[in-house]
């Protein structure tokens, strides 16, 4: 089997759908359930390659219209290729221009200079640790530290 020819996609969830096992405050119950269908994640998983990287944009932007956050949950990503760069900037670019925000979560440290080399993040910056730093991604970082607590 070709490797382009790998799916990356492990999960695809909306926050409204996804249900982690916290309590949460009644006023972030009622916003999730009236905006998490906006809110997407999407967890990858492997080599993220040209082949593959071009079947999940194609994905995302047949997703519904009516998009405000798209998370990519990187955790288990092992590698990503120069092609698969252009294409994550090229999605970033198309989103931003549709009003969306593409979210970066659980980036390794080591794949964030080739991101940035690629202008993938180019209207965000990141911190010490590699993580992608932007109000979206604090928010999330705050949702998914205490869904994992």
């Amino acid at each position: 089997m070709r490797i382009s020819r790998l799916n990356v996609l492990k999960y695809h969830l909306t926050a409204r759908t996804y249900h982690p096992q916290l309590s949460r405050p009644l006023h972030i119950q009622a916003f999730l359930h009236k905006h998490g269908g906006s809110i997407h994640m999407l967890g990858l998983e492997g080599f993220l390659f040209e082949g593959t990287t071009a079947r999940l944009l194609g994905y995302v932007l047949g997703l519904r219209k009516d998009l405000r956050f798209i998370i990519l949950d990187l955790d288990m990503v092992q590698g990503i290729d120069a092609s698969a760069c252009n294409l994550l900037g090229r999605l970033h670019r198309i989103l931003h221009e549709r009003g969306v925000r593409l979210v970066f979560a659980n980036l390794q440290p080591s794949l964030v200079p080739l991101l940035l080399a690629h202008a993938v993040f180019k209207d965000e910056s990141t911190n010490s640790s590699g993580a992608v730093s932007s109000p979206a991604a604090h928010a999330h970082a705050h949702v998914h530290a205490h869904a994992h607590a």
